[in-house]
């Protein structure tokens, strides 16, 4: 492990599945880092879908030498003569496969769908947390075979995929809830659609607009009989039918199981590590890019946690666009609503999105067909089911729509408040998250504190 990234003191901890730390003695590392280079403020960071530890330290390394770019080169805020100390967060995660986030998926390439999907399966065959989760996923592959044709294989096709994941974490935000409850011929039916496969065939969103207690109003796509779709995107589509819903149902699987270990790892065990490890006058500021930025948000809405997160940064984070929201149904706020409300966090919050990310749009135009939503509201700001790495938190009160700034702009973050920042210019795709505008907004949000 490296102590150092890009000029920063560094270290990391990594956790199991169960949110327990793989070794005791990385809390001590941090200690140690933070003591022996006089740290002041200790900037956290957590990856998202990655399949092994080598891809989320490239995902550290890059990030790290875009903030010492700016540091050198006198582009970034001014930090005065605070010291920065960077830690790792490492965890147990699983993505996509690269050909869902295409167009077409599997077919783009000529692959067949049925072998695809059992690549798929092989692939996550550790990544569930029931205890006979490998059992379960080897049954489901034995049934790919059928599903084109038995109704009986789809729906123990489906019993299998569900019962592999925990059904004690589902949630009305993302449609999780329906997903495991759902009748599993009205669930097969529900995915046996092709326009799914491509997100940024959904509305755009809008300029400007206030976040404030309303969803932004925006425009549908005129297209094909009201769909919101432009009326050629589903040319090339189609190829699997129920094979490719099985993959759909699949790749929700994995969101969901994801989604509920992010959550456990963030508050069960970064949480307490933070709590232990974080003393005044150390300010902690929090970084999580996917399914890390629901990481450390369960990390800073935690009872178990430190007193106070000095900033809160999402970069492209894969959970609900209500996630912070006020009242987003009656009398019901978002999951990290306490975040903002409870005093827990001091600086910014800091959120960049963009319908460039295929990956959120994926995952929650999946969820909205699941909850039978079509047309121009499927994962869309309008939507019931939409993405916080897609559209910003919507229903938040304290929200600003701004756009992430090119080097050498300046933000005017303050404390409590929160921040869509629209990054269609500066990030292309749900990985592209480790550029020199991004690393501008991160150490902007550490300069208020």
């Amino acid at each position: 492990m490296a102590s150092e990234l890009a000029g920063y003191p560094y270290s990391e901890v990594r956790f199991d599945k169960a949110a327990r730390l793989v070794d005791p003695g990385d809390r001590i590392g941090v200690q140690r880092m933070v003591a022996e280079n006089a740290v002041t403020d200790l900037v956290v960071l957590a990856h998202g879908w990655n399949n092994d530890m080598d891809e989320a330290r490239v995902l550290y390394r890059t990030l790290a030498g875009s903030l010492r770019a700016l540091q050198d080169g006198g582009d970034g805020p001014l930090v005065g003569n605070r010291r920065l100390g960077l830690v790792g967060v490492l965890w147990p995660s699983k993505k996509f496969a690269e050909t869902d986030l295409i167009p077409g998926g599997a077919a783009s390439f000529g692959t067949d769908p049925r072998e695809h999907l059992e690549r798929r399966i092989d692939d996550l065959r550790d990544a569930f947390d029931a205890a006979d989760g490998e059992a379960m996923l080897a049954e489901a592959r034995s049934l790919t075979g059928s599903l084109e044709d038995s109704a009986a294989a789809r729906r123990r096709f489906a019993e299998l995929i569900r019962s592999a994941v925990p059904g004690d974490a589902g949630e009305d935000e993302d449609a999780s809830r329906v997903f495991l409850d759902l009748d599993a011929d009205q669930l097969f039916a529900q995915l046996d659609d092709p326009t799914l496969d491509d997100p940024t065939l959904l509305p755009p969103v809008g300029e400007g607009g206030g976040g404030g207690a309303a969803v932004l109003d925006l425009p549908a796509v005129g297209g094909d009989a009201g769909t919101g779709l432009d009326g050629g995107a589903g040319a090339g589509f189609g190829l699997g039918g129920m094979v490719k819903a099985a993959e759909r149902l699949l790749n929700f699987a994995t969101y969901y199981q994801m989604k509920a270990r992010a959550g456990l790892v963030g508050g069960r065990g970064l949480a307490p590590l933070l709590r232990e490890v974080v003393t005044p006058p150390l300010r902690v500021h929090l970084v999580g890019h996917s399914f890390g930025g629901r990481l450390v948000t369960a990390a800073a809405a935690s009872d178990d946690g430190v007193a106070h997160v000095d900033s809160l940064v999402l970069l492209q984070a894969a959970f609900s666009q209500y996630g912070f929201a006020q009242d987003w149904e009656p009398h019901v706020d978002g999951a990290f609503r306490k975040v903002l409300t409870e005093g827990r966090l001091t600086g910014p919050l800091v959120i960049t999105h963009t319908r460039n990310d295929r990956a959120v749009g994926i995952a929650y135009a999946i969820a909205s067909r699941i909850a039978n939503q079509v047309g121009a509201e499927v994962g869309g700001p309008r939507s019931r089911f939409g993405g916080i790495g897609a559209n910003g938190a919507q229903l938040t009160p304290e929200v600003e729509q701004l756009a992430l700034l090119p080097i050498g702009g300046r933000y005017a973050f303050a404390p409590g408040r929160v921040y869509n920042l629209r990054a269609d210019t500066f990030i292309a795709d749900h990985s592209a998250v480790t550029g020199r505008e991004v690393a501008h907004a991160i150490l902007s949000s550490v300069a208020i504190a």
